[in-house]
């Protein structure tokens, strides 16, 4: 059992923290971005800081989605304890019904319910995501990781990079990203995953179903065994399901929905432990030969100078911007290498900028 305060679902992931220490130490202070990714200078930093930020992410987001599931399976516990309370007087052989409308206690214990299984997901989908900027980045492939970048895109467009590549490497890469994601859970994990993710922040929610089987003794409910499931297909909506079953119960899948949310979570470990192995056998190749691979221009946006837009026009809900007039900034010594490396610390560093962006303009003139 999880000690008190600690999570009930631990997060141990040796290879990542690997990565992310091997990558803190490549950026450098001189010249700027990963030592050994051959770029210019505004492109080598942009990806490098973008990489070593999303490897961050990408665990932090799985301590997120540990936490989720912990608190959910909370709310279950209570959802379940609620329910027997109300079952217990119903005399036998009538259908315990939830009370209309809930009463708060019920009320919160749905949102507690709700929130956390809508945070998992949305935490699992960050994990990917943001797991699929190093392999882009380390890997050097070649396609946008700033432009609606997500992992469903590397994913589909991963065969056609894959025909482009000469690098034996890179190909390797995508093939170990292949076989991870099948070794790392039940087929179709991953796209179910994301599909729920998608489903939960973007769109309708589909109906919660539970199913309660209550155990009667001396014409009363002695026992209730309760559950809440997940859908199989959380892309369609309820009734484009539903038209085609003979019994809401087909829609569902088998495992209890806390028992689902683990096993993606302990699927999602294990692909971003996998893959950080390969990318630790890649840095490592691409360290010993700098030449091996070129950064793919292609990896970042065009214009590197944001433009204005209708989010830049936004300025808060309080117009007294006196409050951010500070003279000093709390920063992590990591943050703070990310920034010198970066060179935006200074007045003197910033300088550079101008000249390297305009490298990388000329660069993206005569390569892709």
């Amino acid at each position: 059992m999880a000690k008190s305060g600690a999570l009930h679902h631990p997060v141990t992931t040796p290879n990542l923290d690997r990565l992310i220490a091997e990558l803190d130490a490549d950026l450098d202070r001189r010249s700027h971005g990963f030592n050994w990714l051959q770029a210019p200078p505004a492109l080598r930093i942009l990806v490098s800081d973008y990489a070593i930020d999303a490897a961050y992410t990408c665990r932090h987001s799985l301590r997120e989605a540990s936490y989720h599931l912990q608190e959910f399976e909370h709310a279950m516990t209570a959802r379940k304890r609620t329910y027997m309370a109300y079952a217990r007087n119903v005399p036998s052989g009538r259908q315990p019904e939830p009370h209309d409308p809930p009463s708060n206690k019920q009320e919160l214990e749905y949102l507690r319910r709700d929130v956390n299984a809508v945070g998992f997901f949305r935490a699992i989908g960050s994990a990917f995501d943001n797991l699929g900027v190093p392999i882009c980045v380390v890997g050097g492939l070649p396609i946008s990781i700033i432009d609606r970048f997500t992992f469903q895109k590397l994913r589909g467009d991963a065969p056609g990079i894959a025909k482009k590549l000469t690098v034996a490497e890179q190909i390797e890469l995508l093939t170990t990203l292949d076989s991870t994601i099948t070794g790392a859970g039940p087929i179709g994990w991953d796209d179910w995953t994301i599909e729920m993710r998608n489903m939960l922040v973007h769109r309708p929610r589909r109906l919660w179903i539970g199913i309660a089987q209550p155990t009667n003794r001396q014409g009363r409910v002695e026992s209730i065994s309760m559950d809440f499931f997940l859908p199989r297909s959380p892309e369609w909506t309820d009734v484009e399901v539903w038209r085609g079953m003979t019994s809401l119960v087909e829609a569902l899948l088998p495992d209890s929905a806390a028992d689902t949310m683990a096993g993606v979570h302990a699927s999602a470990i294990q692909l971003a432990e996998g893959m950080s192995t390969a990318l630790l056998g890649i840095a490592a190749a691409r360290r010993a030969n700098n030449a091996l691979i070129t950064q793919p221009n292609i990896q970042w946006r065009a214009s590197t100078i944001p433009k204005p837009s209708c989010s830049s026009q936004f300025r808060g809900y309080d117009s007294d911007e006196s409050k951010t007039s500070v003279s000093h900034i709390i920063m992590s010594a990591a943050d703070a290498k990310r920034a010198e490396a970066a060179s935006v610390l200074t007045p003197r560093g910033r300088d550079l900028w101008p000249d390297w962006l305009a490298q990388l303009t000329s660069s993206r003139k005569s390569t892709p």
